[in-house]
């Protein structure tokens, strides 16, 4: 994470770089959620269902930051996957991402 995405996340102001990044830790997230439900399917305990739990949440993150990329920034489904794929690796923690979606959540924020 860039000392720009810092300073921007600071002032509240979700740019398209930032929410992409974000997008991109957010469908890591679904697929290690979606494997570990999998492994841990037979398992004894709590295992799957709190895998399960935190796969439901991280696909309500993806819904709202896709909402954000879709009506302030109008981009459409394929256009928010070419820009997913040319991320290279993950820069963003989870707990960036928790600040973000929390943004979107009160509604605190400006698109930049």
């Amino acid at each position: 994470m860039t000392d720009k995405h810092k300073s921007n996340l600071e002032n509240g102001v979700l740019t398209l770089d930032l929410l992409i990044e974000a997008a991109h830790t957010i469908e890591a997230s679904i697929r290690k959620c979606a494997y570990n439900r999998k492994k841990y399917q037979y398992a004894v305990g709590d295992s799957s269902a709190s895998w399960n739990e935190s796969l439901k949440e991280n696909m309500k993150y993806r819904t709202y930051v896709n909402r954000i990329l879709i009506n302030s920034y109008n981009l459409d489904e394929q256009q928010i996957k070419q820009k997913l794929s040319q991320v290279k690796k993950r820069t963003i923690p989870d707990g960036v991402v928790h600040e973000i979606i929390g943004l979107i959540r009160s509604g605190n924020f400006q698109v930049g």
